[in-house]
């Protein structure tokens, strides 16, 4: 049976959303998310935590369907024999995978990158595991030197292998190559020629990333209606930006069409859900930035903005109250919880129209159960000696 395949994760975040300690500052930028939160954790891995992350990781992914998994590593006070830990890990649970240490000198300088390059080489020499291959990693560009990107180039040349690099992630990795005299880094990677040699004729012959998003915006246009919009959120926010546009027209746009009713009343129920947690968060980090709500659903989106501007945590919790049906404030137990909480609700409500509705609130029904099976599965999988109290919250009713 064909499974999905997840062509970029980090495996050592798996334990990540059972809970993370709040930064000191509030991150106002994605450098500072990095610096204050992600950094933090990859600085703090040793062999048994990336264990149990890669254990508890994998196996929600099996549980949901995801096969294959491309990981990009990186644990800079554990770098020799990281990637024999996370490869021990998916050979053991049967999932295929591809590996690399993620080159960096943020922390140490050449030395560190120099490190991360000797972990990917020992690893594809060594690694014997049938499911399981290595690659030549490197954390991003603003992060390397050319110095480090040629070694990688070469390292990869040598290996018979290619690179895993994350690209253009925020403007600061554009403006970073740009002061190194470099149009962008993804035109600094093809200079120190590190792409493929498909992918890089490919990227040679066409058109720049900004046609590309107005050739995909104007394909969209008939159905979602806001080519303009889209390529308008490219050009303030990148492809992230894009992306998430996309996804708020798109969900706006199943709930005013005119889909079968059971259809329509599950998206309108995920659109709240997926509000009020974007309300959380904003909530929770402080952040200044305007919260993009998406319309369709049952919460009136003004009233959301304005509960984010004015850091209302009050109406969170009593929109909760609405969505979910129960007293509880539960914004104060943490974005798990929380999150499990909007889930139940959402199964709930499958799970009654399921009973007393047709044919296709059944296969909703069916359909989201299975999910809530994979999730719970997983959970309890890789639970150890977790108490009763802290996993309940996680689970999905």
């Amino acid at each position: 049976m064909p499974g999905l395949v997840n062509a970029h994760t980090h495996l050592y975040s798996g334990l990540a959303p059972l809970g993370m300690p709040v930064p000191e500052r509030t991150p106002a930028t994605f450098v500072q998310i990095l610096e204050r939160v992600w950094w933090r954790l990859d600085r703090a891995l040793d062999e048994r935590s990336l264990r149990a992350s890669a254990r508890y990781y994998v196996a929600e992914a099996l549980m949901n369907g995801t096969t294959v998994l491309v990981d990009h590593h990186e644990s800079p006070d554990f770098i020799e024999g990281s990637l024999d830990v996370l490869a021990d890990v998916c050979h053991e649970l049967g999932v295929r995978a591809l590996l690399c240490y993620g080159a960096t000198e943020r922390n140490r300088g050449r030395d560190e990158a120099r490190e991360g390059l000797r972990e990917c080489a020992r690893f594809v020499h060594a690694n014997r595991r049938p499911l399981v291959r290595g690659l030549v990693g490197l954390h991003a560009s603003f992060t390397v030197s050319d110095e480090t990107l040629e070694e990688a180039r070469d390292l990869c040349r040598d290996l018979g292998v290619v690179s895993h690099v994350h690209v253009a992630e925020d403007h600061a990795d554009v403006d970073d190559a740009r002061g190194r005299g470099y149009d962008g880094p993804l035109e600094r990677l093809l200079r120190h020629e590190l792409l493929g040699t498909e992918l890089r004729d490919a990227l040679q012959r066409a058109p720049g990333t900004g046609t590309a998003v107005a050739i995909v915006a104007a394909a969209i246009a008939p159905s979602l209606g806001d080519a303009r919009g889209a390529e308008q959120a490219y050009a303030e926010s990148g492809l992230k930006g894009f992306e998430s546009k996309l996804t708020r027209d798109y969900l706006q746009h199943v709930t005013s069409t005119r889909p079968h009713r059971a259809v329509r009343r599950f998206f309108a129920a995920f659109i709240d859900l997926r509000n009020l947690m974007t309300l959380y968060k904003h909530l929770r980090w402080q952040i200044d930035d305007p919260a993009a709500f998406v319309p369709g659903g049952t919460l009136d989106t003004g009233r959301l903005r304005e509960a984010s501007a004015q850091g209302d945590g009050e109406y969170l919790d009593s929109a909760v109250r609405r969505v979910t049906g129960e007293p509880a404030a539960p914004a104060a137990a943490g974005q798990v919880a929380l999150e499990s909480r909007l889930l139940a609700s959402l199964t709930r409500m499958l799970r009654k129209a399921g009973r007393d509705g047709d044919d296709v609130d059944l296969v909703l029904d069916y359909v989201w159960c299975t999910y809530v099976h994979a999730r719970n599965r997983a959970l309890y999988l890789h639970a150890g000696g977790m108490d009763a109290e802290v996993l309940q919250p996680e689970l999905i009713a």
